[in-house]
């Protein structure tokens, strides 16, 4: 199952004045996350933040960091497993190393698998990095106790940002190809990724859902309670008089 990552612009905006520190040293904070199970994934809402202060840790540098886990994280185990939350540990890489190190895969995994046989619930566990950028790369546990990237990582604010791995796709049909040309591949591969619901399905609704399928939306999820009649048929694009006599 797919897991996603999602929060809002503030708590992205929150996040990284306190991990990307001015004096140039790792930090981290804890994310409280309400998961939303679906059929195919699964989405993790961030709900709130911890920061664990600069004076806590045990060392701080530019690539590496140590603190006293047991001390903050028993704090919250009995809120995690109560409310069913999940929680991602989250530091940054201020030299812009965009991976997680042997040291992070040794220590998250320790401290992930303790978390898990500590608390009761289906809800996932991970941890996730932050670069210099803003930019995030996460990952859960799995139930053998084995990392799995998350599927994408999203900001919504006044701007909106996808972070995650959006591989392309050589065996795109041709009109794909095209559309890579005018907006680029990275482009494609994340609206690929994407799930968009449009309200409203005729007017101005009906050339952008037409713009949706062609720039290769990977669902759409489409809400109009008017029927197709004669009256609408100048406001939607390529109807059929067919339409009509189908339409209950």
């Amino acid at each position: 199952m797919k897991v996603k990552l999602r929060m809002t612009g503030n708590q992205h905006v929150n996040i990284k004045s306190h991990v990307i520190a001015s004096d140039g040293n790792e930090a981290g904070s804890l994310l409280l996350c309400e998961p939303v199970f679906r059929e195919k994934n699964s989405i993790l809402l961030v709900k709130e933040i911890m920061h664990i202060p600069y004076e806590a840790y045990d060392s701080r540098t530019p690539t590496f960091l140590s603190w006293p886990t047991e001390r903050f994280l028993m704090l919250h185990y009995e809120r995690i497993e109560k409310e069913g939350l999940s929680l991602i540990m989250l530091h940054s890489h201020p030299t812009d190393f965009n991976d997680f190190s042997k040291t992070d895969n040794e220590s998250d995994l320790k401290i992930l698998v303790r978390l898990t046989s500590c608390i009761e619930g289906k809800q996932p566990h991970g941890s996730a990095i932050m670069l210099p950028d803003g930019s995030i790369k996460a990952r859960i546990i799995s139930q053998n106790d084995k990392f799995i990237p998350m599927d994408m990582i999203s900001v919504a604010g006044d701007d909106i940002h996808f972070f995650g791995n959006f591989p392309q796709n050589d065996a795109d049909p041709e009109y794909v190809k095209k559309t890579d040309q005018v907006y680029g591949s990275a482009t494609t591969s994340i609206m690929r990724k994407l799930t968009v619901g449009v309200v409203g399905c005729s007017g101005t609704g009906s050339p952008s859902i037409e713009l949706l399928l062609r720039y290769h939306t990977g669902h759409l999820v489409l809400i109009d309670f008017d029927k197709i009649e004669e009256g609408n048929l100048n406001r939607i694009l390529c109807p059929e008089c067919k339409t009509l006599r189908i339409t209950p």
